[in-house]
């Protein structure tokens, strides 16, 4: 599992680094070939997520082609993301696997999945996304706000 969460911080790296390659994981080169230094800055503005960072808090989605989606995870692994004009609800599944948030969705027989990397200075976090188990795009997801849950009388 170790060497599927240094891929992805190497992807991620390759494309938030001055290359901004979008790479599959099957492409990327050896850790030997980049600049150390600017590898450990970059590794070192990361963490791991916990259950606690994800849950109780509404997500927003952005990709670089401007589409915007809002993401509602809830506790018993299961998600929510809705267009955030089209209003258009899919499920999916999440879970936290040594600190990265991997997210599952099936829409309409196609799959997305992305493990999303937490930052450490800032909410703003980042993540490579596959459809159909290849690459597809990359994204933000920024918490928003706290859920709060309305009792109708």
């Amino acid at each position: 599992m170790k060497q599927i969460l240094d891929q992805t911080y190497l992807q991620l790296y390759l494309r938030e680094s001055k290359s901004a390659a979008l790479l599959d994981i099957d492409n990327l080169p050896d850790v030997s070939e980049i600049d150390e230094t600017l590898w450990f800055q970059w590794i070192s503005g990361k963490r791991a997520f916990t259950t606690k960072d994800i849950i109780g808090q509404i997500w927003l989605k952005a990709y670089p082609f401007g589409d915007m989606r809002e993401i509602h995870f809830h506790q018993d692994g299961i998600l929510e993301e809705k267009g955030l004009f089209t209003r258009k609800k899919i499920m999916g599944k999440w879970e936290i696997v040594e600190g990265l948030l991997c997210i599952e969705i099936d829409k309409e027989n196609v799959i997305f999945t992305s493990k999303v990397v937490a930052n450490y200075f800032s909410n703003i976090h980042s993540s490579i996304e596959y459809k159909d188990a290849n690459v597809y795009s990359y994204h933000k997801l920024i918490p928003v706000k706290a859920e709060k849950t309305f009792i109708m009388a």
